[in-house]
């Protein structure tokens, strides 16, 4: 999924008519997602972040609880990218899906 959302500002968009708004969609999906999980999980944590349900799943399937810690310092798109040998840091990674929201934003608005 993440390879796929990041090929995605490779391909033209005069190749696939509809690829700027599926690009966003798919984006918008991802962070209101991400923000509405960081939300159900600070009612119990009293942290907010941005946090991928697959995080927490991931640590579950390892024992942890699903409020742990780790969801908000080990996530599971930094995992993926360590396993196919790109590090990302935590904040990296939030950083990189606000900045793909605001790009797709901008593109979306523009086309």
């Amino acid at each position: 999924m993440v390879a796929g959302w990041a090929t995605l500002f490779l391909v033209p968009s005069r190749a696939w008519d509809e690829k700027v708004k599926f690009h966003f969609m798919i984006t918008l999906i991802v962070v209101i997602h991400q923000v509405l999980w960081g939300f159900i999980l600070s009612l119990y944590t009293k942290r907010f972040d941005l946090v991928c349900i697959l995080t927490t799943l991931t640590h579950m399937a390892r024992g942890e609880k699903f409020t742990t810690d780790l969801n908000y310092v080990y996530k599971w798109s930094t995992e993926f990218c360590s396993r196919i040998g790109l590090e990302l840091s935590p904040r990296l990674a939030g950083t990189i899906v606000l900045s793909g929201l605001m790009i797709v934003s901008v593109q979306f608005l523009i086309i």
